[in-house]
């Protein structure tokens, strides 16, 4: 890991730099390679997200039976309804270290 990334920063032969993310819509990179990692999980966080933007969203239908999923947003979304899904209702600078502190207690 490096420093952050400021809001307008360069490289050297100044082109504009951006985080490693994926903006809304923008196609999702390496989308099988993470299906394929989300089929193997023993556990599924979804942090801050309303499960509605696709193809990123899609990724909890690999989750094996088996695999744990929590869920952390001060809005627990609707579009994701599964009885085996913890809901967090915090945001998530609450929500996953008190989800750690359980994992880890659990462990």
């Amino acid at each position: 890991g490096g420093k952050p990334l400021e809001p307008g920063a360069v490289c050297p032969n100044g082109g504009r730099l951006r985080p490693d993310i994926v903006w809304f819509g923008e196609m999702v990179p390496m989308m099988e390679v993470a299906a394929e990692v989300a089929s193997e999980a023993d556990l599924l966080l979804v942090v801050g997200t309303s499960l509605v933007v696709y193809p990123a969203a899609s990724l909890v239908n690999y989750i094996p039976r088996h695999a744990e999923i929590y869920v952390i947003d001060p809005n627990r979304p609707e579009a994701f309804f599964s009885s085996k899904v913890t809901y967090i209702t915090e945001t998530a600078a609450k929500g996953l270290p008190k989800l750690v502190n359980q994992l880890l207690t659990n462990f």
